[in-house]
């Protein structure tokens, strides 16, 4: 089952994160005859959302959306922007990412993306990288269980990594470019498993780590496992230092399915590569 609203095409400036990526992925939901639901909010998010971030950063966000509405695009950073229009998608963002891992639905395509938004939106790094609320980490602790975050974007999601880091009923794994933003320190500790990999990593590379994940994440069994998908660790994309491919997602998506996971939308900005990487994400994904 996957989630996804128009309304996320709102959410929309002149910027590489924009609402055509998602245009991409309903395209190929739309060709492959898959029928996506857009239940509209029945409850403030708000209510979740407080759960990782901190609450002067909610009223931040909520005053720049006003400026936003006055001035059209601002940029609370030098990669990240806000629209006249960007106050639903967020909600929305939010609302179909917890409404997704608690009803089991495999995929909520939603913008903006979230996992380097920290508790207090920067986390160790000079941006928050497109992101504004953390939509895998508030679902995370807005589920009842224990909870695994299997991230398998290019960059680390440092974000996640700062709101959830010590929780013992939430696992946090990140499999990602070294060197590259958010230049994180590579280190695991307590609840949060690193898998850097060098620049020009390969599909070798990366199944290999990808193992390790999996073997910690088959020990540890948890009751949920959230996906956060970005689709730029593909070699054709225009943020990718790797040289792999579809194979990565293939597997990933192959091994993960055991699990039952819900895939939640983060990186990804070659529109061929997101189309096709989400036929191969309902291809493979359910065992």
């Amino acid at each position: 089952m996957i989630l996804y609203n128009d309304v996320f095409l709102k959410h929309d400036c002149p910027h590489i994160e924009n609402k055509n990526r998602v245009l991409a992925i309903k395209k190929a939901l739309i060709d492959l005859g898959i029928k996506y639901y857009s239940p509209q909010i029945e409850e403030d998010p708000i209510k979740y959302i407080e759960k990782a971030h901190d609450k002067q950063y909610i009223e931040m966000i909520k005053s720049l959306i006003d400026m936003a509405k006055e001035m059209g695009c601002i940029y609370i950073d030098g990669d990240t922007y806000l629209s006249k229009d960007s106050w639903d998608p967020i909600l929305y963002a939010v609302y179909y990412s917890v409404y997704a891992v608690n009803n089991d639905f495999l995929f909520a395509v939603v913008r903006p993306p979230g996992h380097h938004a920290g508790k207090y939106g920067k986390a160790n790094a000079i941006s928050q990288g497109f992101c504004i609320f953390n939509n895998a980490a508030i679902a995370a602790l807005n589920y009842k269980g224990r909870v695994a975050i299997v991230d398998i974007d290019l960059h680390h999601g440092n974000g996640t990594e700062d709101i959830v880091k010590h929780n013992k009923n939430i696992r946090y794994y990140s499999i990602y470019a070294k060197d590259i933003y958010p230049l994180p320190d590579n280190k695991s500790y307590d609840n949060i498993y690193k898998y850097p990999l060098p620049i020009d990593a390969t599909n070798e590379d990366w199944i290999s780590s990808f193992d390790l994940l999996l073997a910690n994440l088959i020990e540890w069994d948890p009751d949920k496992v959230i996906v956060s998908l970005g689709f730029d660790a593909h070699k054709d994309d225009p943020l990718s230092v790797f040289r792999t491919d579809y194979t990565i997602y293939k597997y990933a998506f192959q091994k993960l399915a055991q699990f039952n996971p819900t895939y939640i939308l983060e990186g990804g900005y070659n529109y061929d590569v997101l189309y096709n990487g989400t036929k191969l994400l309902i291809k493979f994904s359910r065992s």
